[in-house]
């Protein structure tokens, strides 16, 4: 009897090696970020988080490039220029000094007039000048000198209650102090030294009669130069008549000091000892 189904045949068993069944192939994994970067990717994760809870947008290129650091008095704070035509293609040499202290002016009330500007403890003057001139760089410090004035006092000693012009008055003032509080007593003591005129063979005393005239006569020239240098907006009119005033008074002790040479010269009295006429 025949089963139904094939027979199977038996197994063969063989001697010998056996070459083994080639294993599959295996996929290498991805080689694990170095440290560093994944500290890096961290951070800009959490730093990307922390702008969006507290609303911190990128700094603009701009105020990047034309940020500032003022120090006035106990104060600090930052300017920059953003938005002011041609910044972010030239940066500081698109920005002028005069320019620099309106956005101070903005910030602390201090008018211009009276407002001094440092930079590595040089003034700096040139209003027109870019701020590249003077060496500036993104985050460069910079010393703010002048104060806000009083409103009532500014109401009381201008016609137009401008601070501007209460700034040029006390400017003005200054520059008279000097002549007046400094130059004046100097030319006093010229004035007494020139009465008292050694003779012409003491070559040593009149030189320095010389010297300390040409010396005051340069002071005075100075002086008259600041108060010439001043300038005033139309309706600044009582700091117009306040710099007459001065340059008038300056101009005559510079007369006065003329005066006193031209006699020492021709050996006689200075106009004060012939009737006080050089006295101004």
């Amino acid at each position: 009897f025949n089963p139904p189904f094939p027979s199977r045949s038996e197994p063969t068993i063989t001697t010998g090696s056996v070459s083994p069944s080639p294993l599959p192939p295996t996929i290498p994994h991805p080689a694990a970020p170095p440290l560093a970067l994944a500290l890096h990717l961290v951070g800009r994760s959490t730093l990307a988080t922390f702008r969006s809870l507290f609303r911190i947008r990128p700094v603009p290129r701009a105020a990047a490039m034309t940020t500032l650091l003022i120090q006035w008095g106990k104060h600090k704070f930052h300017v920059d220029f953003t938005g002011y035509e041609r910044v972010e293609e030239k940066g500081f040499e698109a920005i002028t000094l005069a320019m620099l202290k309106e956005r101070c002016k903005d910030v602390t009330s201090v008018p211009i007039n009276a407002m001094k500007l440092l930079h590595s403890g040089a003034i700096m003057k040139d209003d027109t000048a870019p701020l590249s001139s003077f060496g500036l760089h993104p985050n460069a410090k910079i010393i703010l000198m002048g104060t806000k004035p009083d409103d009532q006092e500014v109401l009381t000693t201008t016609t137009t209650g401008n601070p501007e012009e209460h700034a040029l008055l006390t400017r003005i003032s200054a520059t008279l102090s000097k002549a007046t509080t400094v130059l004046l007593p100097q030319i006093d003591t010229y004035e007494q030294a020139a009465l008292n005129s050694p003779p012409v063979t003491d070559t040593v005393a009149r030189k320095r009669l010389t010297d300390t005239h040409n010396m005051l006569s340069e002071q005075l020239m100075q002086l008259l130069l600041q108060l010439d240098g001043i300038a005033f907006a139309p309706e600044f009119e009582a700091a117009r008549q306040k710099r007459r005033e001065a340059v008038r008074t300056v101009q005559g002790f510079l007369d006065r000091l003329d005066r006193i040479t031209a006699a020492l010269k021709s050996g006689g009295a200075p106009a004060q000892a012939q009737g006080g006429e050089g006295v101004v």
